[in-house]
């Protein structure tokens, strides 16, 4: 299926106009209040507030959010002006509560959107030894063989999965790392930092490896 059919065609406009860095930074305000949350969706007023207290603190030029549309630079006006565009986009949705107060709910696919931006920006990195050390246990633990595959195979598959996924990310980020580092350095310079780094942590990891450090040995 393709993902315009859930979203809209309109989805992605937010993150590729002139404020997509705006647009960014409001729908985080969002999701964070809405997974902090207990009810099911925000007061919308609340939300305004957070989201006109950005920016106050990020943003003193004025706004204009489509061609001819209305200057904005009062940053309440902003506020509610990026909501509606939001919203319009197909970002979050709006529903009243019994008591008549304007909700702001975020879409299934809103929510996974988000967080995979989250999760590039924020650059996470997985918890190797823990992650094989899950993979271990599950293989060894006798007590969940009765139910073989929704206990052990299921599991041990999707981690051993997202494990491979991780080490190709890593790879990647390192051998960007060493492009940078060894761009316009000299083969003695490069040469002098590979046996720094031999010393300093290769030898180290190297002697773990060789130790009861060394998960498969835990």
């Amino acid at each position: 299926m393709n993902i315009f059919n859930i979203t809209g065609n309109d989805f992605f406009k937010a993150l590729t106009g002139k404020y997509q860095r705006e647009f960014t930074d409001c729908l985080e305000i969002i999701y964070n209040s809405y997974r902090m949350e207990l009810s099911y969706g925000i007061d919308k007023e609340q939300l305004i507030i957070q989201i006109a207290d950005y920016f106050d603190r990020n943003t003193e030029a004025s706004i204009q959010l489509d061609d001819d549309g209305e200057i904005l630079n009062d940053s309440r006006t902003k506020a509610s002006a990026f909501l509606r565009k939001l919203r319009s986009y197909g970002w979050i949705e709006n529903e009243f509560s019994s008591d008549g107060k304007e909700k702001i709910i975020m879409p299934n696919y809103s929510i996974t959107m988000i967080q995979a931006i989250l999760s590039v920006s924020e650059s996470k990195e997985m918890e190797y030894q823990s992650e094989i050390s899950a993979i271990y246990s599950l293989l060894t633990n006798e007590t969940l063989n009765n139910r073989p595959y929704p206990q052990i195979i299921k599991p041990v598959y999707d981690r051993t999965i997202a494990l491979f996924t991780e080490l190709k990310k890593l790879n990647t980020n390192i051998r960007k790392y060493i492009d940078n580092l060894t761009s316009g350095l000299s083969l003695e310079q490069i040469m002098e930092h590979f046996f720094s780094y031999n010393d300093n942590i290769g030898s180290k990891a190297y002697h773990r490896m060789k130790t009861n450090d060394n998960v498969s040995r835990l």
